[in-house]
């Protein structure tokens, strides 16, 4: 990673998977080595089998905006301690996947083009939903709510990390 970085001049992005033991280990590790930005998270090809002509056939599907809560919830807990962009790739539908990601300190520029799978007619319509969601809650620039819903914002920054415990002990819904 570090040759690669000293060998190009524009700023590396790493696309990662969701599978690591450690996820923050290695996220630390790709931005000492010198990425400029993660893009959280890669959706891997997969197979499925046609059991009628007993053939391989493609199992991928696009994502659906279901998809985004893992990239949220990392976004959220790294955003604070790497010091690089990180951006959602998985999930990012609507104007309000776009606040989503943002509001967890995400990225809002080009990760936006390659999120939003219905094409370019589709992003103008984010990013009008965008503007009116703004506007609705009295923000003038992204900058105003970007990191706000980030684990560094939070009153309960426990929350961000062993959420499906504390759901089922507090009631949380």
């Amino acid at each position: 990673m570090q040759s690669i970085c000293q060998q190009v001049k524009l700023p590396v992005a790493v696309k990662l998977g969701p599978y690591f033991t450690s996820l923050p280990q290695t996220a630390l590790a790709l931005r000492r080595a010198g990425a400029a930005a993660l893009v959280l998270f890669n959706r891997f090809y997969q197979l499925d089998f046609d059991i009628e002509r007993l053939a391989l056939i493609p199992g991928y599907h696009l994502s659906s905006p279901d998809e985004i809560h893992q990239s949220l919830r990392w976004i959220a807990l790294l955003s604070a301690d790497l010091g690089c962009d990180l951006s959602a790739s998985t999930g990012v539908h609507d104007g309000a996947g776009v606040v989503k990601a943002v509001a967890g300190r995400g990225q809002d520029r080009s990760d936006v083009f390659r999120a939003v799978p219905q094409g370019m007619g589709r992003l103008a319509e984010c990013l009008k939903e965008l503007e009116g969601w703004m506007q609705r809650q009295g923000f003038a620039a992204i900058e105003d709510f970007r990191g706000k819903m980030s684990r560094e914002a939070s009153a309960d920054p426990q929350l961000y990390e062993r959420l499906q415990y504390i759901k089922v002990y507090v009631g949380l819904e």
